[in-house]
């Protein structure tokens, strides 16, 4: 087959660690790039900076095999060695599996063109993998031994330098850095002196302030500075290892630990004042737990999903509060108003009510027809399919912003924990939808129905923690939309199962 086009990939090698990431893909995009143009290929770049072994870590690797499984346009994928694809022996057999089955070869910077459905060019390529394999593991052990040869003198290793520091090339230790220390002097006389972690956030959002990664502050980066010993000059190095793509703990005798090995930005007795503050409130029982409501976890806001808090008032009773969910970085408000508990109510039974008409109606067509049930599975399956999708979209932005501290520990403890709940029940409903007979969905509806009757026969004796359990395996959400100058009556969509 004749080469046309080809695909240049491009990743940084760990021989050339004496370069810069930018100084050393130039020179393979040069090299690379020339072969194209002498063999008058056209082509494309594809170009990652990083050296992970894994796929799932490299995202212009994975657009790369997306285009050759899915568009066909490439006769071959130019790369300075094989082993620039990946020294992972798992990935590697997949990545030469999909060009294998795609009949796409490979061109190397010295010339050579494999064709994997050749079986010796296959062969030669299996064994390269094996030993890219082993050198890779090789070079990590002695990055591994020599990070912990710098720990052990009190260099600092584990990445990412605090903020109100900078790292000193010469020394491999930590300086202060006296652009950035008064913030954080602030944000602990801030703390000490009573301020919440989320308000010291938004006041250090307000002056301009950003953390150490150029992102604004949040409850959870401010928590992890006032709790941080790095700032009274202590530090425990080597506490995690990486398994896979997290981090664990390491045992506690395998830490390095080091005291005052660095200078110090706060005065012991402001940072033991602030420890003692921080403990005092993590003792403090969370008012979400004080007490179950019916409705409790099931409202949320209809513009930031956050959960809307149930309130009893002297005059009004059970009220839902009004989203009280503060933007990180102009401190503005959600405005979406709260609601009398009762009207809520109100509504949700109107809707059960509705339900359990449709379902009783939907069992005895099924009765009557039961092919009529294969036509639904497959939409049911198309619509969780949907769902999944969109769930883990929401997922991977919760958890990006949560990393990069645009979420505090508080708001990601109320979004995530139900997203993650979604997510398991919708894989655990694609699972039962195909696995299902029409037999076995008749026993589901007459299952829902009976919890549905239970419900609305039972509302006046039913405790609201049971008829908080019994909503919630009926009801996915409640959501409420009540935004000042937005809508002009509340309204109150319920979403079921």
């Amino acid at each position: 087959m004749t080469i046309n086009n080809v695909a240049i990939y491009l990743r940084k090698s760990r021989a050339e660690d004496g370069l810069t990431d930018a100084e050393s893909l130039e020179n393979h995009r040069n090299v690379l790039t020339e072969i194209a143009e002498r063999n008058s290929w056209k082509y494309e770049i594809f170009e990652e900076i990083g050296s992970s072994m894994s796929i799932s870590e490299r995202p212009q690797l994975r657009i790369l095999l997306d285009s050759v499984t899915n568009k066909y346009i490439y006769d071959a994928v130019l790369v300075m060695d094989v082993d620039r694809l990946s020294r992972d022996r798992y990935d590697s057999s997949l990545i030469m599996k999909i060009l294998r089955d795609n009949d796409v070869k490979i061109v190397t910077a010295d010339g050579k063109i494999t064709n994997l459905r050749d079986e010796n060019d296959a062969l030669m390529t299996d064994f390269k993998d094996i030993f890219s394999n082993y050198e890779y593991k090789q070079i990590t052990k002695r990055m591994i031994r020599g990070k912990e040869a710098s720990a052990r003198k009190g260099r600092w290793s584990s990445g990412r330098v605090p903020l109100g520091y900078v790292y000193n090339k010469d020394t491999g230790m930590l300086d202060i850095d006296e652009d950035k220390a008064p913030i954080i002097r602030e944000i602990f006389h801030m703390y000490a002196n009573g301020t919440g972690t989320h308000f010291i956030s938004l006041e250090m959002n307000k002056r301009g302030y950003r953390g150490a990664m150029g992102k604004p502050f949040g409850g959870k980066s401010i928590r992890d500075i006032i709790t941080n010993e790095i700032y009274l000059g202590n530090a425990t190095l080597r506490k995690f290892i990486k398994a896979g793509n997290t981090y664990k703990l390491r045992p506690e005798e395998e830490h390095i630990r080091h005291e005052g090995i660095y200078p110090a930005i706060v005065e012991k007795e402001l940072f033991e004042s602030v420890q003692r503050r921080y403990e005092s409130q993590k003792m403090k029982p969370n008012r979400a737990k004080a007490g179950t409501h019916s409705l409790s976890g099931l409202v949320r806001c209809g513009y930031c999903d956050k959960v809307h808090a149930i309130q009893t008032r002297p005059t009004k009773g059970k009220v839902l509060k009004g989203c009280s969910k503060r933007d990180l970085i102009t401190g503005v408000l959600c405005k979406n108003h709260g609601i009398l508990y009762e009207k809520v109510m109100e509504e949700v039974f109107k809707d059960l009510s509705k339900y359990s008409a449709t379902l009783d109606e939907t069992v005895e067509r099924l009765l009557e027809d039961k092919t009529m049930y294969l036509n639904s599975k497959d939409r049911e399956l198309e619509a969780l399919e949907s769902q999944l999708k969109t769930i883990e979209a929401q997922l991977k932005r919760i958890n990006y912003m949560f990393m990069n501290d645009l979420l505090s520990e508080e708001e990601l403890g109320e979004m995530k924990p139900q997203k993650v709940k979604e997510k398991d029940h919708i894989l655990k409903r694609i699972t039962e939808v195909k696995e299902l007979t029409v037999d076995d969905k008749l026993e589901e509806y007459e299952k829902v129905s009976k919890t549905l009757k239970n419900i609305l026969d039972n509302r006046e004796v039913l405790s609201d923690k049971d008829l908080n359990r019994l909503l919630s395996s009926v009801i996915n959400r409640i959501v409420l939309y009540n935004y000042k100058d937005k809508d002009v009556e509340p309204r109150i969509v319920i979403e079921f199962k």
